[in-house]
């Protein structure tokens, strides 16, 4: 009878054993994933919750986009005409954003492997004024341009960024893209094969125009133009100097310092 009394004491410690070492094993697997679970988590200071993590991560993504993305932007000496076109809407679109400087748009033209030419004018006593201009064309387009102006002691503005793309029906539709993409559009002023016209809340305006006769005929204080140049689509985004003017840009609109001419037309 003794026997069979240590018999079951013995099955039933053995019994207790196993069933506690078989939960204390679950219980340190458990811990162990746990851990490698939070390794794979972005770090984030102590008290601060999964969803405070996601909105400030977001917030991070939406302070610096264009430079965030410099690194990964093609030189124009590899891009086909079509990413060349692209790259000279995103450039145009990139200096155009609230919080970009020209230090900003300089850096982006020398991302793509093209430093630009820059002409300083004035002071800061009494305003600046920036002419750049590219040493190579994106592919697909030609007359790149900008200029930024100063009032005295403040940062300069972009006042005028254009270029322009080959004749065709094609162009002028990528053209109206152009205007469409540009941020803040408010009015759609006209959009036709020849001429475009939009609106933008920073006072800005951008314009596009097929070169006619006309045009090529004026005097141009950027570019020189003749008869080759007809049909060739002119994108502009400039200071909106004439905020209620609702006419059309029918010749070459000058900036030389101290001009402020109705879109090219001479008194």
């Amino acid at each position: 009878m003794k026997k069979w009394i240590v018999l079951i004491i013995l099955i039933l410690t053995i019994v207790i054993y196993f069933f506690s070492d078989f939960s204390s094993s679950t219980d340190d697997r458990e811990i162990n994933e746990e851990s490698e679970a939070a390794k794979a988590l972005p770090s984030s200071p102590s008290g601060t919750s999964s969803k405070d993590r996601d909105k400030s991560k977001d917030q991070l993504v939406k302070v610096n986009p264009p430079k965030s993305n410099l690194a990964i932007l093609k030189p124009v000496s590899s891009m086909t005409e079509e990413e060349g076109q692209e790259a000279a809407q995103a450039t145009l679109n990139a200096a155009l954003a609230a919080d970009s400087t020209i230090e900003d748009f300089v850096d982006r033209l020398k991302a793509h492997e093209n430093d630009p030419t820059i002409d300083k004018q004035g002071d800061d006593s009494f305003g600046e004024v920036y002419s750049l201009s590219l040493k190579s064309a994106y592919p697909g387009t030609r007359n790149f341009y900008a200029q930024y102006e100063s009032s005295p002691g403040g940062p300069p503005r972009a006042r005028r960024i254009s270029f322009e793309l080959p004749p065709g029906l094609d162009n002028v539709k990528k053209a109206q893209a152009v205007l469409d993409s540009v941020p803040g559009l408010t009015k759609v002023v006209r959009q036709e094969d020849d001429f475009g016209r939009t609106q933008y809340d920073d006072g800005r305006h951008c314009w596009y125009k097929v070169m006619d006769e006309e045009w090529i005929a004026q005097d141009n204080p950027l570019h020189a133009y003749d008869k080759e140049d007809l049909g060739t689509v002119i994108v502009v985004c400039e200071e909106d100097i004439h905020p209620d003017m609702e006419g059309t840009v029918d010749g070459p609109h000058s900036h030389e310092e101290g001009e402020h001419d109705d879109h090219g037309h001479s008194d």
